[in-house]
């Protein structure tokens, strides 16, 4: 697996630590996340997008 085995680990481990925040922050912070504040902006998900396409070309390209 190598290669394929890395990737698959990293991103197994990437969102197994987004959940654990997500629930931290939902539950026991001062800080309090509720899903029904959660909204997206179109402008930064424009900008995002924007950003990470060149970048994501890239490492396309690159392999």
């Amino acid at each position: 697996m190598k290669i394929r085995g890395a990737a698959v680990a990293t991103i197994t481990s990437q969102i197994i630590s987004a959940l654990i925040l997500f629930l931290y922050f939902c539950k026991r912070s001062q800080m309090r996340l509720h899903l029904k504040e959660l909204k997206l902006d179109g402008s930064v998900c424009k900008n995002v997008i924007a950003l990470g396409t060149s970048s994501g070309i890239t490492q396309f390209m690159a392999k």
